[in-house]
């Protein structure tokens, strides 16, 4: 959808689907559309495409972004009928966390919440790095990605939680399982292992396992399956 349809449909009920935006690749937002599929809020996608046009009908809509509301006009962002306008992925995923309470998307204790923390940005940070490659010019792997050896910090914490912060999803795994999921796809297509999670990381890959049998998440990733990991500037894809 474009966006000035998108935000005319939002004006014009209260009960109108939340609209997120975002270029048509997984890239930072996929852990936004996973969440969404799970706690089953209603949205419409406003997607930007490759090439020259499509980045001119995004900087077109950036100019838009102030008058509708918007602090700092970026991609992805997220509104709603009620007013909310955001941008920053992990303030969207907090903010779906904090509108969805009953399941403690956040954590359910403080030192759940405590570990939920630590882990988003730990998974952001090498979220980072794999980006650092993937948009670089470097086309040789990082040493610590030719065998998913900087998930090795992430096996050894998790210990015998089921989840990154206890016994229930938190934000946390929507982000760490797009990291590990997108680092066994590179390591896969550079010829490493075909799942360097399951010949590696035993208790990384039952995290994702589980998570893959949550509500609505198995086909949130299957739908994401059609789309390229990161943007037609990248060297992988």
């Amino acid at each position: 959808m474009q966006q000035a349809a998108a935000f005319a449909a939002l004006a014009a009920s209260p009960s109108a689907p939340a609209v997120h935006g975002y270029w048509a690749i997984r890239g930072l937002a996929q852990p936004i559309r996973t969440l969404l599929a799970f706690t089953k809020t209603r949205v419409v996608e406003v997607g930007y495409g490759d090439g020259a046009a499509e980045e001119a009908r995004w900087a077109e809509d950036k100019l838009a972004q102030p008058a509708l509301g918007f602090a700092f006009p970026n991609l992805p962002y997220l509104a709603t009928a009620a007013g909310v306008r955001l941008t920053q992925s992990t303030a969207i995923l907090e903010h779906i966390a904090r509108a969805n309470p009953d399941l403690h998307l956040l954590g359910a204790t403080p030192a759940a919440a405590d570990l939920c923390s630590m882990w988003i940005m730990q998974a952001v940070d090498v979220r980072g790095e794999i980006s650092r490659w993937a948009y670089g010019a470097e086309a040789a792997l990082p040493p610590a990605l030719v065998d998913g050896a900087l998930l090795a910090p992430f096996e050894a914490a998790l210990g015998e939680r089921a989840f990154c912060a206890g016994d229930v999803p938190t934000v946390a795994d929507f982000v760490l399982v797009e990291v590990l999921l997108h680092v066994r796809a590179i390591v896969a297509a550079r010829g490493g292992a075909a799942d360097v999670l399951a010949a590696r990381f035993p208790r990384l890959h039952a995290l994702v396992e589980r998570f893959d049998k949550l509500p609505g998440v198995a086909e949130a990733l299957a739908a994401a399956a059609a789309l390229p990991w990161n943007g037609d500037t990248a060297q992988f894809r």
